[in-house]
């Protein structure tokens, strides 16, 4: 059974592969960084990943909406079934890469290494495409998803304010597109939120307050608004040094030329 697809980095052009439609035990998709163009939708057809855990298409050329019926398909995202979900085991070589390596049961030079946070770790990329149209609503039904990345599409419309009921978002980029409107106050209700880039939209900036927000300063506030590249660069940073964090203490030898 196909479990994990990453054809990622490479140079592959097409359309979205459709014919992995049928594939109902696939849990990672990774195709970033190639040249695939055109809508994600397969029509007249029904996607059956209801195991999917992580959906990483990000910098290609897809373009169009992102389909609602594929979301809706995706029922390991709105938490159900975790308990079914065994640990994946994955050769990694490169360390740092994916953001999602820390959360996966790796195996290096044959010594296995446990990250038990993959069987509850969800995440959705996007960015670097193409896509258009209002962001849907259903991604506040995906309430299991830890990170969601729109960065630098053409999505327009407001913030949706279901994406306060995404209740493990750890991580959240809407920067450079077209959004409009004020940022949702159901966004407080993120209380894991730990990044957020709503930055290079035509958003009405009003900081809604309490909760998770509170825990941002002025500064933090500032940085989303006026300066992406800063406030993305710390993110891609902390994720880095949680894995170079838990690499050190599994091989110790490691920390003469990682420094955390």
């Amino acid at each position: 059974m196909l479990e994990v697809l990453d054809v990622g980095s490479n140079k592959f052009n097409g359309t979205f592969p459709c014919l992995l439609k049928n594939m109902c035990s696939l849990r990672v998709l990774v195709l970033r960084d190639n040249t695939f163009y055109g809508n994600i939708s397969c029509p007249r057809t029904n996607i059956k990943w209801t195991k999917l855990q992580i959906f990483d298409v990000a910098s290609n050329s897809f373009s169009g909406t992102l389909p609602n019926r594929a979301l809706n398909a995706w029922k390991a995202m709105m938490g159900d079934g975790n308990e079914n979900l065994d640990p994946l085991k994955i050769s990694i070589t490169r360390l740092c890469q994916l953001y999602y390596q820390e959360e996966i049961i790796v195996t290096i030079d044959g010594l296995e290494i446990d990250f038990v946070k993959f069987p509850t770790f969800r995440a959705i990329d996007v960015s670097h495409n193409r896509f258009e149209g209002l962001i849907t609503e259903t991604f506040g039904q995906l309430n299991a998803l830890s990170v969601l990345n729109l960065l630098r599409n053409a999505f327009v419309g407001q913030i949706p304010s279901a994406l306060g009921n995404i209740s493990n978002l750890e991580s959240l980029d809407l920067s450079d597109n077209e959004l409009t409107g004020e940022i949702p106050q159901q966004l407080t209700n993120l209380t894991y939120l730990s990044f957020l880039n709503l930055s290079n939209n035509m958003l009405v900036v009003r900081i809604p307050t309490g909760n998770q927000f509170a825990t941002f300063s002025e500064d933090a506030f500032a940085g989303i608004v006026v300066w992406p590249l800063m406030f993305w660069n710390r993110c891609r940073i902390w994720y880095c040094k949680r894995i170079d964090r838990v690499t050190v203490k599994i091989f110790p030898q490691l920390g003469e030329r990682i420094r955390i």
